[in-house]
């Protein structure tokens, strides 16, 4: 919710979510949207693109084995539109968020679902597709 109020506490609050994962060893779905998170502000705020990657990697790794949920949906997003574009092809993006899309109409998270499908056509349309 501190994301979709735009909240100046998201960094912190997802800084402390990790760091709670990490101290007690809690890694469930809603915990790989904080390490996606934290690698979305570690490219976005440091600009350290493989740290960032290297926690996008990690939430994607937590997200494996789990039933498809909102936050699997939210953690492919952040990934696949703000980390991972610096280091695939745009059309691998674009095929990335139209699966997230899917997903997402799957799972009933139809907010992120747009937010991808508009992300996935806009990469369409830079490509040429």
């Amino acid at each position: 919710s501190t994301y979709a109020l735009s909240s100046p506490y998201l960094p912190l609050l997802s800084f402390e979510m990790v760091q709670y994962s990490l101290r007690n060893t809690v890694f469930t779905p809603e915990s790989a949207v904080a390490f996606a998170a934290l690698g979305y502000f570690k490219v976005i705020l440091a600009q350290n693109y493989l740290r960032g990657k290297f926690w996008a990697n990690v939430a994607l790794e937590m997200l494996k084995n789990s039933r498809p949920i909102s936050a699997t949906v939210q953690v492919n997003f952040t990934v696949n539109a703000y980390i991972m574009t610096w280091f695939v092809p745009m059309r691998e993006s674009s095929r990335k968020l139209f699966e997230t899309y899917r997903l997402g109409m799957k799972v009933g998270d139809f907010t992120m679902s747009m937010y991808a499908l508009g992300l996935s056509l806009r990469y369409s349309l830079l490509e040429g597709v």
